[in-house]
């Protein structure tokens, strides 16, 4: 569902008693969400994306390491690597 406003209002009647996983663009109104959260990667990737273009060095090298690791996370919603092939990953 669509809603034209982003006030909480709006947010509170689109949910109501929802208890779903809320992915959202980390606006303040969903940061507030008590429930399962996950931020949008397309959002994610897109910072990546701007840290990579940044003139600190350690800044670029971590913003083309997020743009890649966030990318490859999405190729492997498509295609998983085989079990016990590829490079190791961890989620914290």
């Amino acid at each position: 569902m669509i809603h034209s406003n982003r006030s909480k209002a709006s947010f509170e009647a689109l949910i109501k008693d929802w208890a779903g996983i809320l992915v959202s663009d980390g606006y303040s109104v969903y940061r507030r969400w008590v429930g399962l959260r996950q931020t949008c990667l397309a959002h994610l990737i897109r910072k990546a994306k701007e840290l990579s273009e940044r003139k600190d060095p350690d800044i670029k090298r971590f913003g083309l390491w997020a743009t890649h690791e966030l990318q490859r996370l999405c190729h492997m919603a498509k295609a998983p690597p085989p079990s016990g092939s590829g490079r190791p990953f961890m989620l914290v």
